[in-house]
Formats: C-alpha cells, sequence, structure tokens
C-alpha cells in the first residue's frame, strides 16, 4: 500500500480576507511536494481530523512551514496559534445530504434549507464541524481560476449570487454544526447537495458538548499552571469516567503521600 504523502507544519493566524471562508493558505513549495493544488481539498490533522480548501500562501510567508487557518477551522481541528498539524490530500466526494444545525445557545434559525445552501456552496466539510455562510464567491473564484469542480457537474449553480435570499445580512453571523453528511466521510457542498435544517431539542447538550472538548482542550494546556491539585484531581476523574481524552496528565498522577509522624515513646 502507498504510503500518504504527508507535511507538518505550525498554524498561524488566517488573515481577514480569508477567514470564515474555509480556506487555508501553505507555501507553493510544500504543496507542489505533496501533489496538492490550489484549489484542492486537504485533509487537516491536529486533534481532531477535518477539511478545508487550500490556497497558496502569501508572498510574505513564502518559505516557511505554517499554514494560515481562521478560528473556525482551528476549532475544528482543535488546535490553537503555534500547534502543530499534518496535512495531506483529502479523498472528496460530492455531498448528496447534508444535516445542519444551529451551534449556539439559545439559537432557532427559520430559513429555507436552499438559501442556507447557497451561502455553503463549495464548502467541504466532514460530521462534527462548526461551519458558518459565507464565502461562495472566494471558493468559486479560485474554482474557476483552477479550472477545478468539474468532476461535481456545476458546483455552484446558476444563482449563487444570491446566497442569502432573503434572510438578511444576521444568518452570516450564526454558527452552524454539521449534525450528518451523505456519504458519511469528506465531502464538498454543490448544487445538487440536499442540506436540512435540525433545530434539536437535545441542542443543548450537544453545544455542552462542543464547549466542552474545547475546554478540555484549553485545559491540557493551563493545567500544568494551576495548583489547586485537589479541585483539579475531581475534574479530571470525572472527564476521564466520560471518556473524554486527557493529553497532560503528570500534575494529577502525583500520589500525595502523607509522611506518618513518629510517635515519641
Amino acid at each position: 500500500m502507498k504510503k500518504e504523502k504527508t507535511s507538518k507544519l505550525k498554524v498561524a493566524e488566517a488573515l481577514q480576507d480569508d477567514a470564515y471562508k474555509g480556506i487555508v493558505r501553505v507555501d507553493s513549495k510544500i504543496m507542489k511536494s505533496l501533489g496538492i493544488k490550489r484549489g484542492d481539498v486537504i485533509q487537516i490533522k491536529g486533534n481532531r481530523e477535518s477539511v478545508a480548501i487550500v490556497d497558496k500562501a502569501y508572498p510574505a510567508d513564502a518559505g516557511e512551514k505554517i499554514i494560515r487557518m481562521d478560528s473556525i477551522i482551528r476549532r475544528n481541528v482543535r488546535v490553537g496559534i503555534g500547534d502543530s498539524i499534518h496535512i495531506l490530500k483529502a479523498i472528496i466526494k460530492e455531498a448528496k445530504k447534508v444535516v445542519i444545525s444551529p451551534a449556539q445557545k439559545g439559537i432557532m434559525v427559520q430559513a429555507e434549507p436552499e438559501n442556507l445552501k447557497r451561502g455553503l456552496l463549495g464548502r467541504s466539510i466532514v460530521k462534527g464541524d462548526v461551519v458558518v455562510l459565507g464565502g461562495v464567491q472566494k471558493r468559486k473564484d479560485l474554482f474557476s481560476e483552477m479550472g477545478l469542480g468539474e468532476e461535481f457537474g456545476n458546483l455552484f449553480g446558476e444563482e449563487f449570487e444570491n446566497m442569502f435570499g432573503d434572510l438578511g445580512g444576521g444568518i452570516a453571523q450564526i454558527k452552524f454544526v454539521v449534525v450528518n453528511t451523505n456519504p458519511g466521510q469528506q465531502v464538498i457542498i454543490t448544487e445538487n447537495t440536499e442540506v436540512y435544517l435540525k433545530n434539536l431539542k437535545s441542542r443543548k447538550i450537544r453545544v455542552n458538548e462542543e464547549e466542552l472538548e474545547n475546554l478540555i482542550y484549553n485545559v491540557n494546556h493551563v493545567f500544568e499552571f494551576l495548583n489547586e491539585e485537589k479541585l483539579n484531581r475531581k475534574f479530571v476523574r470525572w472527564l476521564k469516567k466520560k471518556n473524554y481524552p486527557i493529553t497532560y496528565q503528570p500534575l494529577f498522577e502525583k500520589k500525595i503521600t502523607k509522611k506518618k509522624k513518629k510517635r515519641k515513646k
């Protein structure tokens, strides 16, 4: 079996022009070494795996082993700025069906799924990702410039410009979680994809789980600075009981032994 080519890169902040569009930037020489072109979908392996469309690095970043990504993509791969990730070319399929749900507390969205789809066209996703609407023009320009997306037919449709229909600009600020995809792998949303909106009654639990995963990531990085050992031990025991991963454990694995006082005879 042929070994997949990967590259280890350090995470940097995306520039504003790329934010929330599902696009990352990597040095062109690194892309070439992996057999990746501008506009390809790459798999990103951090503490979680996700996907994004890749574009070449800005001139100022040429030769640097960094990947620029926004906060949404960092959340999806569970990493922070300065962390290391691995990238490789993704095997992507056209999404036949995608189910999304509001990812924020207290949010109920009433919208035509077709209008929501227009804000997601050209977006690459996996189940569990968080996405925001928008960035369609940027993705379309990139695909068109590189002559990509032909294998998916009419990727963006004829009227993608009216991506938000009559929803208004506020919808672009709402985060959605990808509840399910068909096929259940790395997919790209096209004009042929059926998008379903599901306002989950149990969404509160789902959101808490998402928030907890983010908390765990941060906790793993700051636990070593905490001194309240007894409280930390209790929290870690609870996390382990819930089968959540704890990568930093030395602080909690120390055995606290009380010195026995010698009785005076």
